[in-house]
């Protein structure tokens, strides 16, 4: 039996440790293997599809308060 380290597989081949972990997530059916012919993932940042309309997105951080509960 071969086995490879998670380390040395994440340097070769990081799309292949992506997909193996999708694969263990979905269902054991026909509907997880179409699912999975169709899922693409790209090593970095640069792949061939493009945005129909990018907007850049602000995220507003609020502080957390929590409420005073009566004790009775």
């Amino acid at each position: 039996m071969r086995t490879e380290e998670y380390k040395k597989r994440l340097v070769r081949k990081p799309e292949a440790v992506i997909e193996a972990a999708v694969k263990r997530m979905l269902p054991k059916n026909k509907l997880a293997a179409h699912m999975l012919s169709k899922l693409n993932v790209y090593k970095g940042d640069k792949h061939p599809h493009q945005a129909q309309k990018p907007q850049d997105f602000k995220l507003e951080v609020r502080e957390y308060k929590p409420r005073k509960v009566a004790v009775s």
